[in-house]
């Protein structure tokens, strides 16, 4: 994670009134993650791996280098590992090889001996090589494990420490290391800064916390001893993030889970997870879930706090559903209808491809049309705050910030709190116009789209109206009849 760029983004969404950021910390290997693999070896999405059954140990695991001379393993980290200039560092490790096979580190331009080619060992034998970093070396330089003539070479049990003593530095290496109870001590230090971060612009944040992956197969039978191992981690996870970065009043709430299986049998776990969350958060956040399909039953259990759904609008949806705006309002109604007095929220929405990957279209919707009517729409659908799109990193390069601002300027003056507010009644003359709003006895605060005004709308027909096509009227409670002016703006407060 580029801690610097997110400080920034931070900073350009508290200038524009955004204030809540839901992050993950649940990644295998490609984002943070507090309990995660996070192997130099493997990635989640590509097949194959260098790691094998040890030769001797078949309970545990090393690297294989094998093949002809110069055949190679790479060492690629998910997170950079970093070095002090001028230093002395020490490389210490196992090594076995047969045939005519030698082994060789290679660091950037230079090349260290481990196993000398020729001398097939038998057994496993230890190796301690010294390097200096350069003046100006911060990082460790690009760094494999070459064989040196025929054969197979294994390799484990590697470390890096800087030679006069200190922390462990490939974390990485480690192929025995344990994945369930491990907290990657990086990327909970890049949270650590991350929440700092969030203090400092007046942000919230909801942490996705538990690694998906290393939990779904143990949660489908609550009678199993798997499913009671499972729920025990969850709690030791848990426990960690409250007493690591609970403190934070950037803290909002902490999800459980990103999107998994809805099948699961999740409902005695999360009774589980309250009831010790009850006892062991001072602060008792909020706490969350989210599924990869619908979850009414989510939706509704007391023992989840906010009611969460995931939604992207994609070419095959946009033959059921006239446009982005339709699409909000359905699933907010979906939430709303299964989640009637609860917290809810869209936490993921987005344009995507039918493969969920990211749409074409983004990148081509240079006014954000798409982005600014879904964010109008969840705001005043009845959900508990704004969509919460997907696609960070092309909203970052399209500066989307600067459509938060009008947004955040007309919510601050609906009453929140008061108790009072309902979807409104209100009705345009004009049929071509959707009102969405909510109202109280003394107030409406309401937005206006007309049908042409659409991302959809405007993708079909190839055109962009010049203005509000027209005036009209509103039939609204209490009997009134309100007439409305075209005018620049796009929400309208009438009490």
């Amino acid at each position: 994670m580029d801690l610097v760029r997110a400080d920034s983004i931070f900073g350009r969404m508290a200038e524009n009134g955004a204030n809540f950021a839901r992050v993950w910390v649940c990644c295998h290997d490609w984002a943070l993650a507090i309990e995660a693999e996070k192997s130099a070896w493997r990635r989640t999405w590509a097949r194959g791996s260098a790691i094998v059954p040890d030769p001797e140990d078949p309970a545990r695991t090393c690297l294989s280098v094998s093949g002809d001379d110069g055949a190679t393993v790479r060492f690629e980290p998910c997170n950079p590992v970093a070095l002090r200039p001028g230093t002395d560092y020490r490389l210490t490790g196992r090594v076995r090889t047969d045939g005519t096979a030698g082994l060789a580190a290679v660091m950037g331009a230079d090349t260290y001996p481990l196993a000398r080619p020729g001398a097939a060992r038998d057994a496993w034998a230890s190796f301690d090589v010294t390097f200096p970093s350069r003046a100006q070396e911060y990082w460790l330089p690009p760094t494999a494990f070459r064989l040196q003539g025929s054969g197979t070479a294994w390799l484990g049990s590697l470390s890096l420490t800087e030679a006069a003593g200190g922390p462990e530095l490939l974390i990485e290496a480690e192929t025995n290391r344990r994945e369930i109870g491990f907290c990657n001590p990086v990327d909970c230090f890049m949270l650590d800064r991350l929440v700092e971060s969030a203090e400092a612009h007046g942000i919230y944040l909801m942490p996705c916390v538990i690694t998906r992956d290393l939990y779904m197969d143990r949660l489908r039978d609550p009678a199993s001893d798997a499913y009671r191992q499972a729920t025990r981690d969850a709690m030791h996870v848990m426990r960690y993030a409250v007493a690591r970065w609970g403190y934070s009043t950037s803290i909002a709430a902490w999800e459980y889970f990103n999107e998994i299986d809805p099948g699961c049998a999740t409902d005695g776990l999360y009774d589980a997870l309250a009831e010790y969350l009850d006892q062991m958060d001072p602060y008792r956040h909020p706490r969350t879930t989210s599924t990869w399909a619908p979850s009414a039953r989510d939706c509704e259990l007391t023992s989840l706090d906010i009611a969460q759904e995931h939604y992207y609008f994609r070419p095959s949806d946009r033959e059921k559903l006239a446009d982005e705006v339709e699409a909000v309002l359905r699933h907010a109604s979906f939430l709303r209808e299964h989640a009637p007095l609860k917290p809810a929220w869209l936490g993921e929405f987005g344009l995507a491809d039918e493969k969920w990957g990211l749409a074409p279209e983004m990148a081509e919707d240079t006014d954000l049309l798409h982005f600014h009517n879904a964010l109008w729409a969840s705001a005043l659908s009845g959900l508990s705050g704004t969509a919460m799109f997907w696609w960070w990193d092309q909203l970052d390069r399209q500066d989307a910030y600067p459509v938060y601002r009008p947004l955040a300027e007309f919510l601050a003056d609906v009453p929140w709190t008061s108790g009072a507010l309902q979807p409104t009644t209100a009705q345009p003359s004009d049929p071509a116009v959707r009102v969405i709003g909510l109202q109280s006895p003394d107030s409406l605060h309401a937005w206006l789209v007309h049908q042409s005004g659409t991302w959809s709308a405007q993708r079909k027909t190839g055109t962009v109206p010049e203005g509000w096509p027209g005036g009209g009227s509103w039939t609204v409670p209490n009997g009134l009849s309100l007439a409305f002016v075209p005018s620049s703006g796009v929400g309208v407060v009438l009490e």
